[in-house]
């Protein structure tokens, strides 16, 4: 076995310039809320947000987001979408998934991508819901217990 301890890794002309490998992960952020919220609304409002400052320009964003939710009908028709500042980079109209019962609970996860960050500038990255239509209600984090939460992480990757 061999063991290898450094105590500083320097560029070799010029100090913070290591070169490393396309697709290593730079840097990660998470959030999380357990805040309890119910609407009617098909207007979409921010459930969780994280506040993002890039070290590369040229770099992509993984962001994942979980949430647990309940709709009060048979088929949970909810919308939802995520914001790399004011620009809408995922979105879903109509999210139906039918349960064959009322009020069921349910968890899920949603993915997407920003495939050059373009600056090292701070965003605002937002994921935001709604009711697909006002004749439902949608309840997210449901029993509000500790463990229930709507969750973002954010990784950057480097090209």
């Amino acid at each position: 076995m061999s063991t290898l301890s450094v105590d500083t890794i320097q560029g070799k002309t010029t100090a913070g310039t290591v070169a490393m490998p396309s697709g290593h992960v730079v840097q990660s952020a998470f959030n999380n809320t357990e805040l309890f919220t119910s609407s009617t609304s098909s207007t979409y409002a921010d459930l969780i947000k994280i506040s993002f400052t890039p070290k590369f320009s040229n770099s992509f964003l993984f962001i994942n987001v979980f949430m647990r939710y309940q709709c009060s009908g048979t088929v949970d028709d909810m919308k939802i979408k995520v914001l790399h500042d004011s620009t809408n980079i995922f979105e879903v109209e109509r999210y139906t998934l039918y349960t064959g019962g009322s009020n069921q609970i349910n968890t899920v996860s949603f993915q997407s991508f920003v495939s050059s960050t373009g600056s090292t500038s701070s965003r605002d990255i937002k994921f935001q819901s709604a009711v697909y239509t006002g004749s439902q209600s949608l309840s997210i984090n449901v029993n509000n217990s500790s463990g229930t939460a709507t969750s973002m992480f954010i990784q950057e990757i480097a090209q």
